[in-house]
């Protein structure tokens, strides 16, 4: 039989610092969510190829059908 191993104990101060580390680093490197990245970089696209869903797709380096996906998903001009 195996012994059972006590449940873990969260250590609040590395939590802070944690914490404090993420909160540091996107203020010095600029760290945003990569959705707020995805959603910037598609609208630029969109409206830098005047909304050819086929060529911004290209300059983003993804599928079509994704490209689609992102212009519902941020529901870009039309696409909802």
């Amino acid at each position: 039989m195996s012994a059972k191993t006590p449940p873990r104990q969260v250590d609040q101060a590395a939590l802070r610092k944690r914490e404090q580390v993420i909160a540091q680093a996107r203020a010095t490197f600029e760290i945003r969510p990569l959705d707020d990245v995805i959603r910037e970089a598609v609208t630029h696209a969109w409206s830098a190829t005047a909304k050819d869903a086929v060529l911004a797709a290209k300059l983003l380096g993804v599928a079509r059908s994704t490209f689609y996906t992102y212009l519902k998903r941020y529901e870009l001009d039309g696409w909802t």
